[in-house]
């Protein structure tokens, strides 16, 4: 999540930046939405150690298992960054779900996105009390058996950053949360990403994803400077886990970024 919110800083403040990340979890996660309203999400007194971290995009309680793909993808939309992302949330996201069914259509998994959300996920209700992966939204992405992919936006001005869990494996149920979909994992059945598997699907995410969006990406490598600055949202996300977390200034002064892979 650190590493989510500095890209969305970094792209912030340069127009026409593009920043596209593919990672992984070693260890399972709770991540809960900008105004959800943790003691309603989360059963605290089930999470067996597991760390809650407020997201800064919204969206509903979700569980990260060691056993997912997690993408986010941050844009300052210039004139050629409108044309693919769009003035709007649903534009943008429209045009994710887009490339995401291609990266999913290259791993040969059947999908297609939502073209409505499902009634409980408009419920105001349910907003809290809901996990993300037992409502629909529209241009949520649908598998065989259930929402494939889940997903979240913030946006600021012509600066948005999107991420969402791909479940390739199915959903991994953990009991500080409410389940009951079809295609939910036990703990013991959560075999984790392999390093060797995910390096297999880094370059076809940004091949697919980027021939999608009509962008080239490439990976980089980051520098001294970046990893210090990282560090400041890591030392903000201890702090205040659970709080909406203020935005942070960052120079102007750093290393232009076209796309980033991390495991």
């Amino acid at each position: 999540m650190a590493m989510d919110e500095w890209m969305f800083h970094q792209a912030s403040e340069s127009p026409g930046r593009i920043l596209l990340r593919l990672y992984s979890w070693k260890s399972g996660a709770i991540t809960i939405g900008r105004n959800q309203n943790e003691k309603v999400a989360v059963d605290f007194e089930k999470l067996n150690g597991t760390p809650v971290i407020r997201r800064i995009t919204g969206g509903r309680a979700l569980y990260h298992d060691p056993s997912e793909l997690t993408y986010s993808l941050a844009a300052n939309c210039d004139d050629k960054e409108k044309t693919a992302f769009g003035n709007a949330v649903s534009q943008s996201s429209r045009s994710i779900s887009a490339a995401l069914l291609d990266f999913l259509k290259s791993l040969e998994i059947d999908a297609h996105y939502v073209r409505q959300s499902s009634t409980n996920f408009l419920s105001t209700e349910s907003f809290h009390s809901l996990p993300c992966f037992e409502s629909r939204a529209r241009h949520e992405i649908m598998g065989a058996q259930g929402k494939l992919v889940a997903s979240a936006q913030r946006r600021v001005g012509e600066t948005f950053l999107q991420h969402g869990s791909i479940k390739l494996n199915g959903l991994a149920f953990h009991p500080a949360l409410t389940l009951s979909a079809t295609n939910s994992l036990n703990f013991s059945d959560i075999q984790p990403l392999k390093e060797s598997r995910f390096e297999e699907f880094s370059p076809v995410f940004c091949e697919s994803t980027g021939k999608s969006l009509g962008f080239a990406f490439e990976p980089v490598e980051l520098d001294e400077v970046d990893l210090m600055e990282i560090s400041t949202y890591e030392d903000s996300i201890k702090k205040k886990s659970l709080g909406q977390r203020d935005l942070i200034k960052q120079s102007p002064n750093l290393m232009s970024l076209s796309s980033e892979t991390h495991n």
